[in-house]
């Protein structure tokens, strides 16, 4: 199943108050990261689950996310972090991501959507 869909299954599924319980500790760069390849809407319903300082930096690490050059292995590497914060006994918030631009040059591996 594709990884946006994934998302959007435990935002269909999952308890409202849970859900924003966990996306307010799950750092700002791994949900920009996490929604990049989904449309407005979809980011809306991310977005309704959160307090609007958090959306606004959000929005603005999508911003700067869209500038680099992120490899797509690495882009689905954080997705799937992304999605372990969902997951029952897998709810690790001390580890921080860090998004290393691929090497200039290398267009073979560049993250296009998913």
């Amino acid at each position: 199943m594709d990884p946006v869909q994934r998302i959007l299954n435990i935002l269909k599924y999952e308890n409202r108050i849970k859900l924003q319980n966990i996306l307010m500790k799950v750092p700002d760069r791994e949900i920009a990261v996490a929604i990049m390849a989904m449309n407005e809407m979809e980011k809306e319903l991310i977005f309704s689950l959160l307090g609007q300082a958090k959306v606004q930096r959000i929005k603005e690490e999508l911003t700067y996310q869209k500038k680099l050059d992120i490899r797509k292995d690495r882009h689905l590497k954080i997705i799937n972090k992304f999605l372990s914060y969902f997951e029952d006994g897998n709810r690790q918030f001390k580890n921080r991501s860090y998004i290393r631009p691929k090497k200039p040059g290398r267009d073979d591996s560049k993250f296009t959507g998913l």
